[in-house]
């Protein structure tokens, strides 16, 4: 009910302003709701979104694959999070918009470029909350795993790797919303499609209605992937 109140009071507001700024610089909420309506029966809306999604799962499993694995490591091994430790602090600070730059040059126009910045993004987040959650986990936890006879890969996948999941998966869920909003401004100028792009291009078309029908699109399907993080962290801590 709360919710539904906030929704409508931001069309009220959304209204109000629209008419006070111009349909030209604010479109009312008719104008954009009809002009989404246009774009979804079009299929461009829906094409694009595709676009998006398949390069984000695409960066952020890549992130996953490498960021897991190696904050394990990071968390078991002193000697590893020594030597890792520089680079990644020095590396950590630098958002992945600030790499569009470079990655014109490494990868030119295209696929691969908003496909490494979202796995830069979403790498450092999913990176520091696994080897946390490792440290988190303690050395006790792990004598108690080996005296009832857990050693090796079952050490890791029985003791180490549940017992770290909470922070894994908060990383998770971090580092979604940041590669998120990274591969759109990715798009703008590094990708010949995707939600990015249609925003850019719009623009360019003083399009306002398509602009900020893009945008509320890119809101809707970031809400719902941090609604599945939440209640994936949801469900493994019923199991726990």
């Amino acid at each position: 009910m709360r919710a539904l109140l906030a929704a409508l009071a931001l069309l009220v507001l959304w209204t109000a302003a629209s008419a006070i700024l111009g349909p030209v610089l604010l479109p009312s909420p008719l104008a954009v709701a009809e002009r989404a309506v246009d774009l979804i029966r079009s299929g461009e809306l829906l094409d694009h979104s595709l676009t998006s999604l398949r390069r984000m799962a695409i960066g952020f499993g890549t992130a996953l694959l490498f960021g897991i694995p190696l904050g394990i490591l990071m968390g078991r091994s002193r000697v590893i999070s020594d030597l890792l430790l520089v680079p990644i602090e020095l590396l950590r600070p630098i958002s992945g918009i600030a790499w569009i730059p470079v990655g014109l040059f490494l990868f030119g126009v295209g696929e691969k470029l908003p496909i490494f910045i979202i796995a830069y993004a979403a790498f450092f987040p999913i990176l520091l909350n696994t080897v946390e959650g490792v440290e988190a986990a303690g050395q006790r936890l792990v004598v108690a795993g080996r005296v009832l006879g857990a050693s090796g890969i079952k050490l890791y996948t029985r003791v180490v790797i549940p017992a770290a999941m909470p922070k894994i998966l908060n990383g998770v869920r971090v580092g979604l919303g940041i590669a998120w909003m990274a591969i759109v401004a990715a798009e703008f100028i590094g990708a010949p499609s995707g939600l990015g792009y249609m925003i850019e291009w719009y623009r360019t078309m003083l399009s306002t209605e398509s602009v900020i029908a893009a945008l509320i699109t890119i809101g809707l399907i970031g809400a719902a992937m941090d609604l599945s993080a939440r209640l994936l962290a949801r469900k493994f801590a019923a199991h726990e």
